[in-house]
């Protein structure tokens, strides 16, 4: 599947158009606690792979993680790679955050 996500409009959250109340696994372990439609169908679709498209803050990663759990929580056998760019503004404290509330093993190799 395809997703583009759009810019967010402000911070009222539930108040906002169009927000959904995130799965549990995005509120418990994201800490994230309302999605846009768009983000709440590309966190439920059952394809495969997913091209997620979208500005700086629209999302994309939060919907990562949540699926990166919800696999990992399917089958504890379940092995996730996950590359991403390195440097200032990555979001690597959202995943380790993430994954460490969700007690997912994880190994970050960083290269120089």
């Amino acid at each position: 599947g395809k997703f583009t996500f759009l810019q967010k409009k402000g911070k009222k959250g539930a108040q906002n158009p169009g927000v959904v109340t995130a799965p549990a696994v995005i509120r418990n372990f994201v800490k994230v606690d309302n999605l846009t439609v768009e983000q709440y169908e590309a966190f439920e679709s059952s394809d495969n792979l997913l091209w997620i498209n979208g500005p700086a803050g629209a999302g994309k990663s939060v919907i990562l993680c949540g699926r990166i759990i919800k696999l990992v929580q399917l089958n504890e056998d379940n092995k996730v790679v996950l590359f991403k760019f390195g440097g200032k503004g990555n979001n690597c404290q959202l995943y380790q955050s993430a994954l460490k509330n969700a007690d997912v093993e994880y190994q970050d190799t960083s290269m120089s």
